[in-house]
């Protein structure tokens, strides 16, 4: 069994790594393995099974091996600089309810309405702060302090930043590989105009309405992207927890571990709302209306066309029969590919009435809610193109990108590192 380790656990381990390899005062050892064996270290505390059998080859202690042997060379940050290496309460506690409430501040109230959490501005996860007295620590909280609005307090974090004196970093699980931990500066150019941020392209769209045993199986849809290095990237759109829920957004790069980040919903329902649309919600069908779903299929079917629509993971599997003996594997792949598409085109046909069936006994279930919400999705963003044009519509869809990873000064995102 691989190592079991929640997202506290994850930021806890990474802030200690960063204290030894970076603080003043703490003891160094000589490796992670030693330090987490050490009860001084205060590792076994966090996490007390991080040591499991063949524990060297599972990604989390190589991602956290790789953290305590590369974090200094890869970031560059100063040894024996930092004081505060903080993840809860004091300054963490204080900036996020700066930015999102005004507490503690100068804020104007149409400032703190623009993010109503935190991460939604800056998903810096700890903290790194050199408090020396009287030093340039105090100095930078009083300007923050007295900041009226969100973009002076990122003027002053990301000058902060690069004095080393206010560094945050939002950490992402890394591949474990050496030489491969990775930092990147967001949000840390000194006019707005320096940042580019180039468009990205969709390439097609996986999406699966198989209907069986009175609802709908699949919980993940993808629209995947190719940006201007061919870099592919998904956003998954998805349920996430086995309760009737709303369904998240989150960018994926290929191959990558971690996510990207997640779409924040109060950016994204702003501009919906600047078209008089919402995102798709748990709570939008109290009861089945058969228009609603002719419409949002019909709109659905637009943009499943435009992109190269890709039939998901449950279709495909319905089909995968034995390969008779008499036929080799390449024709019996186009018959196999034959059969799906076959398949789709019956799922889709009948869509609506499936929905409808779907409701007959149970209402909104997990059969159907998180189908509902992934076909709105889709309606939703077949009315965006409608309203703003093709063109328009990628800028849109790469503002959604951009969105995710909290990286844009002109929206007033935060300064702040990933380490991933």
């Amino acid at each position: 069994m691989p190592i079991s380790i929640d997202t506290a656990q994850q930021e806890k381990i990474s802030a200690l790594i960063f204290e030894q390899v970076l603080n003043k005062k703490t003891k160094k050892w000589k490796n992670f393995e030693i330090m987490y064996n050490d009860p001084k270290s205060g590792l076994k505390k966090i996490h007390p099974d991080l040591k499991i059998p063949n524990y060297k080859k599972d990604d989390w202690w190589k991602h956290f091996n790789l953290q305590f042997e590369e974090i200094d060379k890869t970031t560059k940050l100063p040894s024996n600089h930092f004081e505060v290496f903080n993840r809860d309460g004091g300054f963490m506690d204080f900036i996020s309810k700066l930015v999102t409430r005004g507490d503690g501040g100068s804020l104007l109230s149409k400032e703190y309405a623009k993010f109503s959490q935190k991460d939604s501005w800056n998903p810096a996860d700890i903290w790194l702060i050199d408090t020396a007295p009287n030093g340039p620590f105090k100095k930078a909280t009083k300007q923050l302090e007295e900041a009226t609005t969100i973009a002076k307090i990122n003027d002053i974090l990301r000058i902060a930043f690069n004095k080393n004196v206010i560094v945050g970093i939002s950490l992402k699980k890394s591949r474990g590989v050496t030489g491969k931990l990775l930092y990147e500066k967001v949000n840390l150019y000194t006019t707005v105009k320096q940042q580019r941020l180039p468009i990205v392209k969709i390439k097609n769209i996986e999406f699966d309405p198989y209907y069986e045993r009175g609802g709908f199986p699949s919980v993940t849809s993808n629209i995947i992207f190719e940006d201007n290095e061919k870099r592919i990237y998904y956003l998954t759109f998805r349920r996430n927890r086995s309760v009737i829920g709303d369904i998240t957004y989150e960018f994926l790069e290929k191959s990558m571990p971690a996510q990207i980040g997640k779409i924040p919903k109060d950016r994204f329902a702003q501009e919906l709302a600047k078209m008089n649309l919402k995102y798709p919600s748990k709570d939008d069908h109290k009861q089945y209306v058969d228009s609603h779903w002719k419409k949002s299929k019909a709109g659905a079917t637009k943009l499943l066309n435009k992109y190269m629509w890709r039939v998901g993971s449950r279709s495909k599997t319905r089909v995968k029969l034995a390969r008779p003996k008499k036929i080799s594997k390449e024709e019996w792949q186009v018959e196999l590919d034959k059969k799906t598409e076959k398949n789709l085109q019956l799922q889709w046909r009948d869509f609506v009435p499936n929905m409808k069936k779907s409701w007959s006994k149970k209402g909104v279930w997990l059969g159907n809610v998180s189908m509902m919400q992934m076909c709105d999705f889709l309606y939703v963003l077949s009315l965006v193109m409608d309203k703003k044009g093709e063109k328009q519509f990628e800028r849109f869809m790469t503002d959604l990108f951009y969105y995710a990873q909290k990286k844009g000064q002109k929206w007033d995102f935060g300064p702040f590192a990933k380490l991933y």
